[in-house]
């Protein structure tokens, strides 16, 4: 599919909000059948992405196709969410389809997701952490999907190609705009430690890494995440940890040790700071499965 033939379909969009009090969707692996467009309003904690961790901070937009893997882990999070296809082919399904966990999902779920030959980022998630341009527009689709107006499908469709157009327009120059450097910074600061958080990564690591000051670079990764670079490698480091304890049946000691914990009594202290009970007792508590 070219990107010029896209027509997308609006299926829902609304105002969304979650905590971790919502079991269905927070720190679980799922997928959903359709398109994801989110623009986040407030909120603290990650949404992962196909295994990589991404701060949430007011501002930021999501972009990905139907059967995409994704887990929000939250304290609670507010967002503006457009579920659609990329075509009208299968206009014809109005009602909402909820994401479901990923052990029990299909491919044949999957209601569209078409392979775009020109512009091929879009088969691909798309993050960026500053999209004000498109935060409106996803604000005024989900104002005109509550109103029963004439012609509305068409405006739907018309707000929605423009938001991704903004999307693909920000994600294609990005490397290239001056006001968007410390955004790419931290995003590629982000992949290095979605990629090497089971080793040893310090501060001055990721400094020498980018050639930069580590105060520098933790400030500036602080204001666009709102946490410290070494909040988020121990964020992916918990993630990591809780993955294996549902779903592995190795020692304690060994799941500390491939996170990247420095020892057992260190990963066991942080552990319970971050979550409020012990390893085992998580493992107990999720039953040792996914």
């Amino acid at each position: 599919m070219f990107f010029e033939e896209i027509n997308p379909f609006v299926r829902i969009a609304l105002i969304g909000n979650m905590s971790r009090s919502n079991v269905q969707d927070v720190h679980t692996k799922i997928k959903s059948a359709d398109c994801r467009l989110f623009s986040m309003i407030s909120g603290k904690g990650f949404i992962i992405i196909e295994d990589k961790r991404y701060p949430i901070v007011p501002g930021m937009v999501v972009l990905f196709s139907a059967g995409t893997e994704y887990v929000w882990e939250i304290e609670e999070v507010k967002y503006y969410a457009v579920n659609f296809d990329y075509t009208h082919n299968f206009s014809s399904i109005t009602e909402s389809i909820h994401p479901i966990h990923s052990d029990v999902f299909s491919e044949k779920l999957i209601v569209e997701r078409p392979e775009f030959e020109d512009v091929e980022i879009l088969n691909k998630p798309i993050i960026i952490y500053d999209a004000p341009n498109v935060g409106n527009l996803i604000s005024e689709i989900t104002t005109e999907f509550s109103m029963s107006e004439e012609h509305k499908d068409m405006l739907l469709s018309a707000f929605l190609k423009a938001a991704i157009t903004s999307v693909v327009r920000m994600s294609q120059r990005r490397p290239k705009m001056k006001e968007s450097k410390a955004q790419k910074l931290v995003s590629d600061i982000i992949s290095y430690i979605n990629l090497n958080y089971e080793c040893s990564v310090s501060n001055e690591d990721i400094a020498e890494k980018f050639h930069f000051n580590s105060a520098y670079l933790n400030r500036v990764f602080r204001e666009n995440t709102g946490i410290s670079m070494h909040e988020f490698v121990v964020g992916c480091r918990i993630a990591s940890a809780k993955e294996m304890l549902r779903s592995q049946e190795i020692a304690i000691g060994e799941v500390a040790e491939k996170c990247g914990f420095s020892s057992f009594y260190h990963f066991t202290k942080t552990f319970k700071k971050k979550t409020g009970i012990t390893p085992s007792e998580y493992r107990n508590y999720s039953g040792g499965q996914g």
